[in-house]
């Protein structure tokens, strides 16, 4: 009976061992997972500082260090290249261009790190409720008479609840990752840098030179080509502010942006003064309003994360408590017992 309770123990701690590095390896190499978007983001800071700093040093860069732009991620990849390019031309300064994506890409990297540490607290929580039912399926094994001669009735009855207990798991990784996003889910998650990059562009053509009417359908056109849904909230006239009115939600301040820079458009147009300023300043409430996002969405996550504890993880060792109670009073009273 020793050896069946050490091979039992063996492969349920086995089980949870190949959850936790089934997990581990899909967040690792799957090309959305928060742990490759944080490597091309310090990628990302490392290029711009390149440049920065073989600029401020009067060098100018060789080809291949302007052509690594390219290879850069959405939104840096497609953004980049054209807007230096543009700026070149014009011969207008690149370091404060640059200066402003190094900075706009180390915000990105910091807010990935501070959201990740936050979150971790609810997903360790998840890992070790579930970690809970293996443990207390053994020792239930081990102190409950009678369950030695239903072996793979528990074996089964314990894999069951494990995988119970594991979807609570998957709910609370989904949980923390939306609230890493600041609540935003699926294909709205590509409006944030579409957005931000967008916003970008915009500032990189006034600083080229170009009329404020003409880079907005610029990038309008942009956007539309990215993303349709963003560009149909955003309208494409700068003269209409129906479409971009103040809404709620995790998409609110990205469809606010439009409105944001139109509206600087307008009175630049009626004050005859440039709307530069007013474009930065836009794109700094829109990377604090998500910010603050992602910090109120964490701060709850702590709170929601008990839902699926409670319907996942409760339920399983509950019901191994049950079945052992039950198994052992029928070998108790020899096979009459009822509830």
């Amino acid at each position: 009976m020793r050896a069946s309770t050490l091979w039992a123990f063996a492969l349920w701690w086995a089980a949870f061992f190949i959850f936790i590095q089934t997990g581990w390896i899909a967040t690792r190499r799957h090309p959305s997972s928060g742990a490759h978007l944080h490597r091309e983001l310090q990628r990302t800071v490392a290029v711009f500082h390149e440049l920065e700093e073989t600029l401020a040093a009067g060098v100018l860069p060789t080809s291949a260090r302007w052509a690594q732009t390219a290879s850069l991620p959405f939104p840096w990849g497609d953004l980049v290249p054209d807007c230096l390019d543009r700026l070149r031309k014009s011969g207008v300064a690149l370091l404060p261009s640059l200066k402003r994506w190094r900075a706009l890409a180390a915000a990105q990297e910091k807010a990935y790190i501070d959201a990740r540490a936050k979150a971790s607290q609810a997903w360790a929580q998840a890992m070790i409720c579930t970690a809970l039912v293996p443990l207390f399926s053994a020792a239930l094994f081990y102190l409950v008479p009678g369950l030695r001669l239903h072996l793979f009735g528990w074996l089964a009855v314990s894999v069951f609840a494990f995988l119970w207990a594991g979807t609570g798991s998957v709910w609370v990784l989904r949980m923390s990752e939306r609230a890493r996003w600041g609540g935003l889910k699926g294909e709205d998650r590509r409006w944030l840098f579409i957005a931000q990059g967008a916003g970008e562009r915009f500032v990189a053509l006034l600083r080229s030179g170009s009329p404020a009417d003409l880079a907005w359908c610029e990038v309008w056109q942009s956007v539309k080509q990215q993303s349709p849904g963003l560009a149909a909230k955003w309208g494409s006239s700068f003269w209409s502010l129906d479409s971009t009115a103040s809404i709620g939600g995790a998409t609110g301040p990205l469809i606010e942006l439009g409105g944001a820079l139109k509206k600087a458009i307008q009175v630049s147009l009626m004050e005859g003064r440039p709307c530069l300023e007013r474009a930065e300043v836009a794109l700094t409430q829109l990377q604090q309003a998500i910010q603050a996002q992602v910090d109120r969405e964490l701060q709850l996550l702590g709170t929601r994360a008990l839902q699926p504890l409670f319907l996942c993880v409760a339920p399983a060792l509950f019901g191994l408590l049950g079945v052992a109670f039950y198994w052992a009073g029928e070998s108790a009273l020899g096979g009459r017992f009822a509830i």
